[in-house]
């Protein structure tokens, strides 16, 4: 199987909307540093395995035209393929 579409089958995710921040997570939230890659994208990298674990999305409202398990999986996949 597709390395990253095992990683879109592990994918969790979620979305605070106080803060307007989507938190998005391959397997199990993990300890991680942030690199932005773009304005509001952070990427969430495993330091010891240079690897990546996740994805943090600042001001979701502006990205998403709607917030649903599809839109989050594209973004993410895009994400990936621009990133990982």
């Amino acid at each position: 199987m597709d390395k990253k579409k095992i990683l879109m089958a592990k994918l969790n995710y979620d979305y605070d909307r106080k803060a307007d921040v989507l938190y998005i997570s391959f397997g199990k939230p993990k300890e991680a540093i942030c690199v932005e890659k773009e304005a509001g994208v952070l990427l969430r990298v495993d330091p010891l395995k240079d690897k990546v674990v996740g994805i943090t999305v600042i001001n979701v409202k502006k990205k998403f035209h709607t917030l649903s398990k599809q839109s989050v999986e594209e973004f993410t996949q895009r994400q990936l393929e621009k990133y990982a």
